[in-house]
């Protein structure tokens, strides 16, 4: 069966909705362990399950854990995951009972193990899987505000939820599952959170910024288990909205998070109409700037990339650089004649701040950032494709970011 926003759907596994009285918050998280994250994830969903569900809110969890199939597409995370298991003893998440496949369970507010309430079918990538879930926890919990946490590999722009055949699901397939979420709910989603690597980037979020209001994420890769879910819980209880809820979220981070978390951002999804307005104006100015490409290379090479960091990790992610940081290199640099493209990055400095109204980052020897990275490969000529993806993204179907890589 196919809907009229394009996604499949398939007979519901999950039971039908009871009467329940209305609370503010009701959060769905899906924890995606069909890879290499098996016990990673699990073990968060363990904690969110003894934490509880706050007195405030529904909290229900849809969790995948595969066997993480060789495949073309993983080769070398199966290898790794192998060899972490074999010869450092990878320990095994404390679930009561495992299983293989997909489940789903309400958190109750005492905390503790419950029975799954559904055995969903398909693949966790599949953007119809997702919107089944989302559309089952909303109609099942009514509340005021809603929050969907993803806790799972993140791939910025290239998209989230990578399965154990390296299989994902794009952007653009995301935002769909999310579209039927906020159809359900009646507005857009309060917040979005990704506990995945790389997903605080500007593209992601103008992706995103017409299905919810705010998202909390990281420009980083993430290690571990990244994120203390009472904490997480804890901002979202009580906010009045997801952007305070965001902001909560990341003031928390600061003290409370381990290293596996090195940054993290709140973005206001709303600021990003205006923003990408901005932002189109810069690419066109740059591209007709009198800055020579050996000037603006450097300029690149010299803005915050978050994922340089990160030893051994290669193209696309060491192409994600920060962009504050970016605009930073062009205003400091005597070698870049003054005029409208400088002019404008020192607008988008301003306006960054109203994007990202908090964010924390404890690597800021790699350079200077404020929390939102945009992609901008440095191969010149012929050698500097965007990828198939890229031009499917909202941000190059309606703006200019992607004319200027493509182009300069």
């Amino acid at each position: 069966m196919l809907m009229s926003n394009g996604v499949n759907t398939r007979p519901s596994s999950y039971p039908p909705a009871r009467p329940l009285p209305e609370k503010e918050w009701t959060v769905l998280y899906v924890f995606n362990g069909d890879n290499d994250l098996k016990e990673n994830t699990s073990h968060q969903f363990m904690d969110v399950v003894k934490t509880g569900a706050p007195t405030d809110s529904y909290v229900a969890g849809f969790c995948a854990r595969g066997d993480l199939e060789w495949a073309p597409g993983n080769v070398t995370r199966k290898l790794h995951h192998s060899l972490s298991r074999l010869f450092r003893g990878k320990k095994q998440a404390e679930v009561p009972q495992p299983w293989e496949g997909n489940r789903v369970f309400e958190v109750s507010p005492e905390g503790g193990w419950s029975d799954p309430v559904a055995s969903p079918e398909g693949e966790v990538s599949d953007k119809s899987t997702i919107s089944d879930f989302l559309r089952w926890g909303i109609r099942s919990f009514p509340s005021r505000k809603v929050a969907v946490i993803f806790s799972t590999h993140g791939d910025g722009h290239n998209g989230v939820l990578m399965d154990g055949r390296g299989r994902e699901m794009s952007l653009p397939d995301l935002r769909e599952s999310l579209e039927v979420a906020k159809a359900e709910h009646g507005g857009e989603l309060d917040l979005v959170g990704f506990e995945s690597c790389n997903m605080a980037q500007t593209e992601v979020a103008y992706e995103l910024h017409d299905v919810a209001r705010a998202m909390v994420a990281s420009p980083t890769v993430l290690t571990g288990t990244p994120w203390e879910h009472d904490d997480v819980l804890g901002a979202i209880s009580g906010a009045a909205s997801g952007l305070e809820a965001a902001t909560r979220l990341v003031e928390k981070a600061k003290t409370s998070f381990g290293s596996g978390t090195p940054s993290i951002s709140a973005v206001n999804l709303d600021e990003m109409p205006g923003f990408k307005k901005l932002l189109d104006r810069f690419s066109k100015e740059l591209l007709e700037s009198d800055i020579r490409e050996s000037v603006l290379e450097r300029a690149i090479y010299g803005a915050r990339s978050y994922s340089r960091a990160v030893q051994g990790y290669t193209k696309p992610q060491r192409e994600l650089i920060d962009l504050y940081g970016f605009c930073g290199e062009l205003l400091q640099n005597s070698q870049v004649p003054r005029g409208p493209a400088v002019e404008t990055a020192s607008k988008i400095q301003e306006s960054l701040k109203q994007v990202v109204p908090n964010f924390m980052d404890r690597q800021s020897n790699y350079g200077e950032g404020h929390g939102l990275s945009i992609f901008t490969p440095t191969m010149r000529g012929l050698f500097k494709p965007l990828g198939s993806d890229y031009p499917e993204l909202k941000m190059s179907l309606e703006g200019d970011w992607d004319d200027f890589i493509a182009e300069r």
